[in-house]
C-alpha cells in the first residue's frame, strides 16, 4: 500500500520508481529513463495477467507483472537485464510467456548491450517508425 500511495502522475504519466522495495532505478535503467518516459512509456507499470491466468490455471502467473518500461498504447515491453538475469531466466521467460499471450511485444537489453549502444540505436529506429 505505501508503495502505491508513492505513484504518482509525472509529466502526466503514471509514474512508479519503487521496484524491488529500494525505491531507486538501477543504473542501466536511469541510463534509458528520461528517453523511455519522453515517449510514452511508463516505467514499472503493473500489467494484469487475470486474462492469461484464466486461459492457462495450471502455469500459475502472478496477478500482475511488471515490465521495466512499458508503452501501454504500442503494447511494448522494455527489460533490463543485469548480471543476475542468469538467475532469472526462468522467471523472466514465464512473465514474457504471459505478456506476449497478452499481446506484448518485450524487448530485452543487456547492461552490455546499452554500453555498446545498442539501445540508442533501437531507440532512433523506433522514433523512425512512429
Amino acid at each position: 500500500v505505501e508503495k502505491a500511495n508513492k505513484s504518482r502522475l509525472q509529466h502526466g504519466k503514471l509514474s512508479n520508481n519503487f521496484k524491488y522495495g529500494n525505491g531507486r532505478l538501477s543504473k542501466y535503467e536511469s541510463i534509458v529513463y528520461e528517453d523511455l518516459i519522453a515517449i510514452g512509456f511508463y516505467y514499472n507499470y503493473a500489467i494484469n495477467t487475470k486474462l492469461a491466468r484464466d486461459a492457462f490455471p495450471e502455469k500459475h502467473y502472478a496477478k500482475s507483472y511488471k515490465p521495466d518500461f512499458t508503452h501501454t498504447i504500442d503494447k511494448l515491453c522494455i527489460e533490463i537485464d543485469g548480471s543476475n538475469h542468469r538467475r532469472t531466466k526462468e522467471l523472466d521467460k514465464k512473465k514474457e510467456e504471459c505478456l506476449q499471450f497478452l499481446g506484448f511485444t518485450v524487448i530485452r537489453f543487456t547492461h552490455e548491450q546499452i554500453d555498446k549502444g545498442e539501445f540508442k540505436k533501437w531507440l532512433n529506429s523506433y522514433l523512425k517508425e512512429h
